[in-house]
């Protein structure tokens, strides 16, 4: 089996839950409540899939079989946001990564559409580099593009490391590399009526 593999269509339009996962230690006074804080570097989408109980057979094994097809947490599979598979900014031209082994909440882009402003909205998704290496960010911002089709975009969750100079970013269908974040994933059988979920987590 090569990995990553694409969720049945029948399944990505049930429902989800997106989660921001991130990793913050607090240290809290007992005496005075004060509390210190400190931001790790680790961040990362978990999406819940709980499609509604269905009484067809052959939906519900499509379902309980992509999950097999996953061995567990050896397999990795592509899932992105149903409802954000097109971005409310304008987004055109042909973007890039640019500048290799960019770090932190900001990313610089080169070869979108000169001088739009809303380039990108809020909410929009961009997916960097394809295949295993595929990895989803939400815009945090509006972004404008400058007379050279340059942008800086501040998404989460933080870049990954080791982004190549020119790496494709594709802002239609956006959708990033996921895991399974159990071995066990049970199909519920009965009269007339299955049930299936599963929790996952994006890969950093």
């Amino acid at each position: 089996m090569t990995y990553p593999i694409s969720m049945p269509d029948s399944l990505v339009a049930q429902g989800l839950v997106i989660t921001y996962k991130v990793v913050v230690g607090v240290n809290e006074s007992e005496f005075t409540f004060e509390d210190d804080t400190h931001k790790w570097p680790g961040e990362r989408w978990q999406i819940s899939f709980t499609p509604p109980p269905t009484s067809d057979r052959e939906l519900a094994e499509e379902w309980f079989t992509f999950a097999g097809r996953l061995r567990g947490r050896h397999g990795t599979f592509l899932c992105g946001d149903p409802k954000g598979r097109n971005p409310k900014g304008n987004a055109g031209g042909t973007p890039l990564v640019d500048g290799a082994n960019q770090e932190g909440y900001v990313l610089a882009i080169k070869g979108a559409s000169p001088n739009v402003t809303d380039w990108l909205l809020p909410g929009d998704y961009l997916q960097i580099r394809t295949g295993s290496l595929a990895r989803l960010h939400m815009v945090e911002l509006p972004v404008d593009t400058d007379s050279a089709g340059d942008a800086l975009i501040p998404l989460f969750p933080t870049l990954g490391p080791s982004i190549p100079d020119n790496s494709q970013i594709t802002l239609v269908n956006a959708r990033g590399v996921f895991r399974l974040d159990d071995n066990d994933i049970s199909l519920g059988r009965k009269p007339g009526m299955d049930r299936f979920s599963f929790t996952a987590s994006s890969l950093p």
